[in-house]
């Protein structure tokens, strides 16, 4: 997690595309998933990105819920 005057930005490694304007949902065990719209996204450095498009890409988003360790990122459309 990093924090930012716009709030925390929260890391995830990509496994499948995602692009910002997306629909995405956070799954987190046990719990029904959470869908959100993705508005930002960042690269490692910190730097505006409109989508992750490679395997294994470290990049920060924004999330409008709690996010915990072991929590998966699902795009959706």
């Amino acid at each position: 997690m990093r924090e930012t005057d716009g709030g925390p930005l929260f890391r995830f490694t990509q496994r499948n595309k995602l692009t910002v304007g997306e629909t995405a949902e956070l799954l987190t065990p046990g719990k029904p998933g959470q869908a959100f719209r993705v508005a930002e996204m960042y690269d490692a450095d910190g730097l505006p990105i409109d989508s992750a498009p490679h395997p294994s890409m470290v990049f920060y988003l924004r999330v409008p819920f709690e996010v915990h360790a072991g929590d998966i990122l699902r795009a959706g459309n």
